[in-house]
């Protein structure tokens, strides 16, 4: 059997931006390319350095936020990592509208 050879990451396709209504459910999805299959981490930017901007528990090219937040608003981007090489993803944009509540007579 011949062995793919091995090859950096490279971004296929980029998260596209989204908006939303806080509440609902959003999926970013990303698609790299690599050969050995790199590692994944998504990143928020403008998020606090001392936590690298690592969206916790996000290590797979699709990122699903349940129940958004307007504190999720923000850019996402997919890092990707192997032996080879490194490669980072475009951001995208996440907008989080706010639940329209109804007026309430007091």
């Amino acid at each position: 059997a011949v062995s793919a050879p091995l090859s950096a990451p490279k971004v296929i396709s980029a998260p596209v931006s989204q908006t939303v209504t806080e509440g609902m459910t959003v999926t970013f999805t990303a698609e790299i390319s690599a050969n050995p299959t790199p590692t994944y981490r998504w990143k928020k930017s403008g998020v606090s350095v001392f936590d690298g901007g690592n969206v916790s528990g996000a290590t797979t090219n699709k990122l699903t936020i349940r129940n958004v937040t307007l504190e999720q608003a923000g850019s996402y981007g997919l890092y990707a990592v192997n032996n080879v090489g490194r490669v980072m993803s475009s951001y995208a944009t996440l907008t989080v509208n706010a639940l329209a509540i109804a007026p309430a007579i007091t």
